[in-house]
Parts: C-alpha cells; structure tokens; sequence
C-alpha cells in the first residue's frame, strides 16, 4: 500500500491515475532549460543546501513569461494530437508545477481556436 501511495505522489503516477480515468495526459520536463531527467543525480531533501542550490538552479529559468509560453505551448501541442478531442481543456499542476498550469497567455485555448474565441481575464 506505501508503494502505492508514493507512485500516486510522483508526476508520473498522477500522470498515470488521471489517465486511468480516460484523459489524455502530457508531463512535460518542466527544467528542460536546464536538464534532462532525472533533474537530481541524488536523493533531494528538501532541508539540505545542496538540494536547495540545485532547486534554485533548475528553477531560475522559470519566469512569469518562461512559463507562459511553455503552458501555451503544451496546449498547443495537445491540441494537434489525433487522439484529443477538439473541446475545451483542462490543465492541472502537482507541486511547483501547479504554478504552471495556470500561466498559459490564453488559457485552455488551441491556438487553432484562439481566433474564435477571446481570452480569459
């Protein structure tokens, strides 16, 4: 049960619950400026400098506007998937992504709709 309980925590095990539930999930490296996977080559502990140094160094390139257009991006990508639906979208964040999930320019909106569509304030 623990084992179960610590996958659900993870970006991948959330990806992979809500999945389950029929949605089409994107977990995007949100620290690609800076790495690839894993973004820690230790065991992060959150109370250690080292941890905190390495955190504020993949999380630097993350701007207000850094974030916006990833968001928008993803969005976009989705959105020529064949195996998304042309309806509305929701976008969900876990942890420090959850900042993430709420900076795309025009939220929720294909850029294939924008034209259709105004923005939300």
């Amino acid at each position: 049960m623990v084992s179960q309980q610590v996958e659900i925590r993870t970006a991948a095990g959330l990806s992979k619950r809500i999945a389950e539930h029929g949605y089409v999930v994107l977990t995007p490296n949100i620290f690609y400026r800076t790495t690839k996977p894993p973004a820690f080559d230790f065991e992060p502990d959150f109370a250690s400098q080292r941890t905190m140094n390495r955190f504020r160094e993949l999380t630097t390139p993350l701007t207000p506007d850094a974030m916006a257009s990833d968001g928008s991006a993803f969005i976009d990508f989705l959105s020529t998937q064949p195996r998304v639906s042309g309806g509305p979208m929701g976008v969900v964040g876990f942890c420090f992504a959850g900042q993430l999930s709420s900076k795309p320019r025009v939220p929720c909106v294909p850029e294939a709709d924008r034209s259709q569509r105004s923005p939300r304030a």
